[in-house]
């Protein structure tokens, strides 16, 4: 194994630095933490063992986070042609706690998985989530950014939700036109889905998901019936597919000319802790390096980086977030 401090030279040296495009220099994100687990669940917070909570914000503003990514299953608590008034009101909330401690929120439509299975039945439902939301931040300031949905799979590829994200922008643009908005490719928006990805206007982000190579991590999850085995990671064939995958992501950006933001990245918290914090600190310095804002998975759920017992960091993922 191959250890931190060798890995960040390896990378610096693959990469260097990246004269980033002006838009991407306005990008609010340059360092979040997913808030996933808590609305998202399928029916309120909590099911998942998780609630947001105001000294958990407080925390995370003590760190050097700027960002907080909201998941929620705005799909779930559709009803009568309107979201359900109890989940708006507990989105507002969270809103105005984070603002109220500096940070940056990313509203996150998360779990609409029903629209991946059916694009053309699903359609309405998200335009319409999308033009009561735009209408009702349409007052909030450019400390609210909106993405429009997670992970999109199955049958919604990437030329399908482009498509999708070109129907939804003009409504949000009507009320919300400076407003920075977040966008992702298929396959779970994959980092390999880049090459497809148009840059879709001003102000609009594209992202991706890294959560390679899968088989490190999540290796032993409790909720996969043949989960992957241990194994460890930082030889140097992990290190060429690590810095093979950004190189996409820079040749994106090089192309297109767009901004780019890492949604979600991170590694089971069962992993070994010198193993975990070696591979959270090289996506994280890889993305750096290419001048990708970050956003790491998550401050609880099964990915986590705060110790739910002594609420201080997990061992090692302050370093891997945050150290050089």
């Amino acid at each position: 194994m191959v250890n931190g401090w060798h890995i960040g030279l390896a990378l610096g040296a693959l990469f260097g630095p990246l004269a980033l495009p002006a838009t991407a220099q306005d990008f609010p994100v340059q360092r979040c933490v997913n808030l996933g687990n808590a609305l998202d669940a399928p029916r309120f917070e909590g099911e998942w063992d998780y609630i947001i909570t105001q000294p958990e914000l407080d925390w995370i503003t003590a760190q050097r986070f700027d960002t907080v990514r909201l998941p929620v299953r705005f799909s779930a608590h559709w009803r009568d042609g309107r979201i359900d008034d109890w989940l708006m009101g507990r989105v507002d909330q969270i809103i105005e706690q984070a603002h109220d401690r500096g940070m940056t929120v990313i509203l996150d439509l998360h779990h609409f998985e029903e629209i991946s299975a059916d694009p053309d039945g699903e359609t309405d439902k998200f335009l319409a989530i999308w033009a009561e939301l735009a209408g009702h931040y349409a007052g909030y300031g450019d400390d609210l950014v909106f993405e429009l949905l997670n992970e999109p799979f199955d049958q919604l590829t990437t030329g399908r939700v482009v498509d999708l994200y070109r129907q939804v922008l003009p409504i949000i643009r009507a009320n919300n036109p400076d407003r920075w908005i977040i966008a992702g490719g298929g396959t779970w928006s994959n980092i390999a889905t880049l090459p497809d990805m148009p840059d879709l206007g001003d102000n609009v982000a594209v992202t991706f998901h890294y959560y390679e190579p899968y088989d490190f991590t999540h290796q032993s999850v409790y909720w996969e019936t043949d989960p992957p085995a241990p194994r460890d990671w930082g030889s140097a064939d992990d290190l060429t597919e690590l810095a093979t995958n950004f190189e996409i992501a820079g040749a994106w950006g090089q192309r297109v000319g767009g901004t780019l933001f890492l949604g979600e990245f991170g590694a089971y918290e069962r992993i070994a802790p010198d193993l975990r914090t070696a591979w959270t600190r090289s996506v994280r310095q890889s993305a750096e390096a290419q001048g990708i804002g970050w956003c790491v998975w998550a401050a609880q759920a099964n990915f986590a980086i705060r110790d739910r017992n002594t609420g201080d960091w997990v061992p090692g993922m302050q370093d891997a977030l945050f150290g050089d």
